[in-house]
């Protein structure tokens, strides 16, 4: 019945009477890909963060008019809980979709699938190994946004995803990243951590479907403007940015 809706939906999309195509509801993710990327399994709950967040991208989604083919990518798409309603306020805002080329990639291969299966309408999605390359070319993206996933990475995996998404990301474009603040944690921490500016909390028991390193990662705005910038320009850092939860980092990308 799903892989009969999933052709339905993609070859049977309904027009506008201007000849423009109507934006269709995505398929609802099961309920175990949902509590891998939301931590709770109903679905209300499930996409109204999603369309928080993709309202929080939104405005720093600005499509180049002189590219034909801007390519976004979601770094730690999940089963597309951001990347399915930002497409769609993207359609509903006029914001040159029909240039925009999405892309996905995560470490779970479960989620992967479900959204080759389910999502191919919206764009590609891959695979990628828990740590880099990423399986794109030299300056490949327009745009990057990951949301959730720097909050969970011991330190020198960041940096080395850090390095990635610069490889793939073109001079002069931008990335959204979020974090987590270390004040949500700062009165359990020594003053080494509270000085240094970062911590990774390895002691927890992870997420079901997850490698075990992934975990929680706490970070100042101090320690990013001291460490993120040596691959990126940070342009700007708004606290609790994402969902009035996580801190928003807009990175640019100078050389």
């Amino acid at each position: 019945m799903l892989g009969r809706f999933k052709r339905l939906w993609t070859k049977n999309r309904p027009y506008r009477d201007d000849g423009g195509e109507l934006a269709v509801p995505a398929p609802v993710p099961p309920v175990h890909l949902r509590r891998r990327v939301h931590g709770a399994e109903d679905r209300d709950s499930f996409e109204n963060i999603g369309r928080i967040v993709a309202d929080n991208l939104l405005g720093y989604l600005k499509v180049n008019d002189n590219i034909a083919c801007f390519r976004a990518l979601d770094f730690g798409v999940g089963c597309g809980r951001v990347l399915v309603p930002l497409d769609e306020l993207c359609r509903t805002n006029s914001l040159s979709h029909d240039r925009i080329k999405w892309y996905g990639s995560d470490i779970d291969r479960q989620a992967i699938k479900w959204c080759q299966r389910y999502l191919a309408p919206i764009g590609e999605f891959v695979v990628n190994n828990s740590t880099p390359p990423l399986p794109f070319s030299d300056q490949f993206f327009d745009f990057i946004f990951s949301i959730s996933v720097f909050t969970h990475l011991p330190e020198e995996m960041q940096f080395a995803w850090l390095a990635e998404l610069k490889r793939v990301l073109k001079v002069g474009g931008t990335a959204v990243l979020s974090t987590l603040p270390l004040g949500l944690v700062e009165n359990n921490l020594g003053e080494t951590h509270k000085s240094r500016g970062f911590y990774y909390s390895s002691g927890g028991k992870g997420t079901k479907g997850l490698p075990g390193f992934y975990q929680d990662s706490f970070h100042t705005r101090q320690y990013i403007e001291r460490e993120w910038t040596r691959y990126f320009s940070i342009e700007d850092f708004k606290a609790r940015g994402i969902a009035d939860h996580q801190d928003l980092i807009l990175c640019k990308r100078i050389h």
